[in-house]
């Protein structure tokens, strides 16, 4: 997904927790947006659509791997990849894979 400069959209806050998750975040250099749990489907779309421009210029011009919030009142806050680097990093080992450095 990736290479091909694709995002994703998923309201997973949990997603930090996974090692898979994480993992496949960073080794394929992934950009991703959280939507607010509370939001039912109508709900997302909605949010998805009144910060589309937003969304697709943070897309364009940030490099990857990035986890941005986004709010419902349509705030985004970048989320600390520094924190989940570390996290991710720490579980590679104690998995003992190789480091990749990002």
């Amino acid at each position: 997904m990736g290479a091909k400069r694709w995002i994703v959209i998923t309201k997973d806050h949990e997603i930090r927790h996974n090692f898979a998750e994480i993992d496949a975040i960073m080794v394929h250099r992934i950009g991703c947006f959280l939507l607010p749990k509370s939001l039912n489907g109508t709900g997302q779309i909605a949010l998805v659509l009144k910060v589309h421009s937003r969304l697709e210029n943070i897309a364009r011009s940030r490099s990857t791997p990035f986890i941005y919030a986004i709010h419902q009142n349509g705030r985004l806050d970048r989320r600390d990849t520094e924190e989940w680097l570390k996290t991710w990093r720490d579980q590679r080992a104690n998995r003992g894979l190789p480091p990749i450095f990002i």
